[in-house]
């Protein structure tokens, strides 16, 4: 439709384009979507599956407030070589994943929020599954993760110039320490860790 019929059709059922229907209440949710996704699979060279379990969005929108909601998950993150478990969540009773994201609530008390929680997992190195040639029985790590940056600037839009909330997740590094005898305190320090 061009511009000038659009017009004469807006005119014609007395209205404007690009504004909210008043004739709802803010609390009325026009467009509601959910689905549920039992389980999502990605096989790595037929060695590792990698599995995202319960997957769950729910988008609310409520043009009178000109507000959207969108709340999603995902219950599980597992990842398994061969017949060993290589990354489970510690705390299997709390999802994985869980987002929200929010604009425009009915209590005001902020324009936009991004909630984003991520559970802690445990990674298990299994060197047959990733195929290391001549498996010796003495293993080297050195692993650097280096830092992601959160920068949140004031009104919800990246800018240098803005003043900014600036986070420095920080450094993860793994290094082989070597030891002369396995020490059996440090064993059940392990087994701590790990529960």
């Amino acid at each position: 439709m061009i511009p000038e019929q659009k017009s004469k059709l807006f005119d014609a059922i007395d209205s404007q384009e690009d504004i909210p229907p008043t004739n709802y209440p803010k609390e009325y949710v026009e467009n509601k979507m959910t689905f549920r996704l039992g389980e999502v699979a990605i096989a790595i060279d037929g060695a590792i599956m990698m599995k995202l379990l319960e997957l769950n969005p729910l988008i609310q929108q409520s043009p009178s407030a000109g507000a959207i909601n969108i709340k999603s998950g995902i219950k599980e993150l597992r990842m398994d070589g061969g017949d060993a478990e290589m990354l489970r969540v510690r705390v299997p009773s709390k999802p994985w994943l869980d987002l929200e994201i929010d604009t425009n609530p009915l209590h005001e008390k902020y324009d936009q929020k991004i909630r984003l929680n991520i559970a802690p997992v445990s990674l298990m190195y299994h060197a047959p599954t990733v195929k290391i040639p001549r498996l010796r029985k003495k293993l080297v790590l050195d692993i650097l993760i280096n830092p992601a940056t959160l920068m949140i600037s004031e009104g919800g839009i990246y800018a240098p110039e803005k003043p900014t909330i600036v986070d420095d997740l920080g450094v993860l590094s793994i290094t082989t320490v070597e030891s002369k005898a396995v020490d059996p305190a440090g064993q059940d320090r392990m087994k701590q860790l790990r529960e």
